[in-house]
């Protein structure tokens, strides 16, 4: 254990701003209820979880590299990222991250407290997959707090946002850093990634490749989506497969960082999401490279769900979506029961084979096969559709993009349920469980062939047959 560090930078408390070496740093609103000198009591707590559980008082020292890392992400200097990360190791212990229990447990320390007041500041934080929180994201959250984030837009600076759609726009002149994913085990797609790292190189990028290490491509960094230092400053992701391969490279962003514009060329089956051809790679690839404001390229910005499953009252897992969340009866052969709630209120009782809470993106996937509505993806809502209602009266809606939604299996209900996000991941909903399921903060920049709703509606009409009739003929 190294030495233990004293003296600490000073952290305002809320209603009580005070001048912090990286300057003035203003608190954000706080949950109604809360002590006004909560964030100075979360920082004197774990000396007395210490004692508790017995841990070391002496944690190692923040590693240096993390340290450069988040200042460039934040403003919080190098003595309050040491600082902060010395009362976290202790918060947390010898297992690494934060749970709500040790929230609860901070505040039971510091006095009574409302569990509902604990449960909002957990909610401050982003969560990894598993619903806990790691050292980065702890900083991430409370600079948010203190309003200190270098990067707090919701899209990378390359992007312009417009009335009908966004811009790829490189603000340096040309991209420097570039991620590129394959579809997993298809040696064909090696080689295709190989042609494209080789190019990409060629004019000069750093190129990352995502995945297990492979030997063609093993003159190129291997990506870690868990290091900070490969997920910072990525200009533009190339994605290589079919739509699958593309939800997955939705999966690899979490909510901390702004998601970079994503290439998406058709290696897989259907390809809805993916209109570029491989063949026309490097004509593609220029196109990329040489976005200016004369000659822009368009962005679909595609929303995603942040999914949050809840079991006896924990935090159980986080999961974001780019196409749905299907909450159904799994393998039981009862018909499920669902309470539906939206922004609190109790909206009805789904008596089904299951639910389909997806975006417009996913509006093409299994919503429409269950008779939802097909949406235009830069349209800002959220579908819940029914599948196989025991009800002649039960209809897809649509609801604005800002509903929180929460999905229960109710105590009474004949059987537990299941949930699974854009067809990976399923999870046991046991009796008075339940999803919160709410527009994630980081909307998903897919690159277009052409202007506005274009690609969409072709592939509308190509890849799903849309309307494919034969023509009446002239009397």
């Amino acid at each position: 254990s190294g030495p233990q560090r004293r003296g600490g930078p000073t952290f305002t408390a809320p209603h009580a701003p005070r001048s912090t070496p990286a300057g003035s740093l203003k608190p954000g609103s706080m949950p109604s209820g809360a002590p006004p000198d909560f964030m100075a009591g979360l920082f004197q707590a774990p000396q007395a979880v210490l004692k508790t559980e017995g841990q070391s008082t002496n944690p190692n020292p923040c590693p240096e590299t993390l340290v450069e890392e988040l200042q460039q992400i934040t403003d919080f200097n190098a003595p309050q990222i040491s600082h902060l990360y010395l009362h976290f190791c202790r918060l947390a212990g010898r297992k690494g991250y934060l749970t709500q229990q040790d929230f609860a447990l901070s505040f039971h320390l510091m006095g009574t407290m409302d569990p509902k007041i604990c449960a909002k500041y957990f909610d401050m934080f982003d969560r990894n997959d598993n619903g806990v929180i790691n050292f980065e994201e702890f900083v991430m959250g409370l600079a948010q707090f203190f309003k200190v984030v270098k990067d707090d837009k919701a899209l990378p600076p390359q992007i312009n946002k417009t009335d009908r759609d966004a811009q790829l726009i490189w603000p340096d002149g040309f991209p420097k850093k570039v991620l590129v994913v394959k579809k997993w085990k298809s040696p064909e797609l090696t080689e295709q990634a190989l042609l494209i790292c080789r190019y990409l190189k060629s004019k000069g990028l750093r190129v990352l490749v995502e995945g297990p290490p492979d030997p063609l491509l093993r003159d190129f960094h291997t990506f870690e989506a868990s290091s900070i230092k490969d997920m910072l400053d990525i200009d533009f992701t190339v994605c290589i497969g079919g739509d699958g391969t593309l939800l997955h490279v939705a999966s690899i962003f979490q909510e901390a960082r702004v998601i970079p514009p994503v290439l998406p060329f058709a290696m897989g089956s259907l390809g809805f999401l993916t209109p570029f051809e491989i063949n026309q790679a490097e004509d593609c690839l220029d196109r990329v490279l040489q976005a200016n404001s004369k000659t822009p390229l368009y962005c679909t910005l595609r929303s995603r769900l942040k999914c949050e499953v809840w079991v006896d009252g924990n935090l159980h897992r986080v999961r974001r979506v780019l196409n749905e969340c299907l909450i159904d009866r799994g393998a039981s052969p009862r018909l499920s029961k669902l309470l539906c709630a939206i922004n609190n209120y109790q909206v009805t009782t789904v008596q089904a084979d299951g639910l389909i809470i997806a975006t417009p993106s996913g509006s093409t996937a299994y919503n429409t096969a269950a008779g939802g509505a097909m949406v235009v993806p830069s349209v800002a809502c959220t579908l819940l559709t029914p599948i196989a209602p025991h009800s002649l009266s039960f209809r897809p809606i649509i609801v604005p993009d800002t509903s929180v939604i929460e999905i229960t299996v109710p105590k009474d209900a004949r059987a537990s349920a299941r949930a699974s996000f854009d067809g990976r991941d399923e999870v046991d909903l046991p009796l008075g469980s339940h999803v919160r399921i709410q527009s994630s903060r980081r909307p998903f920049p897919l690159i277009n062939m052409k202007a506005h709703e274009a690609d969409w509606f072709n592939s509308i009409k190509n890849k799903l047959s849309w309307n494919v009739r034969i023509e009446q003929k002239a009397q």
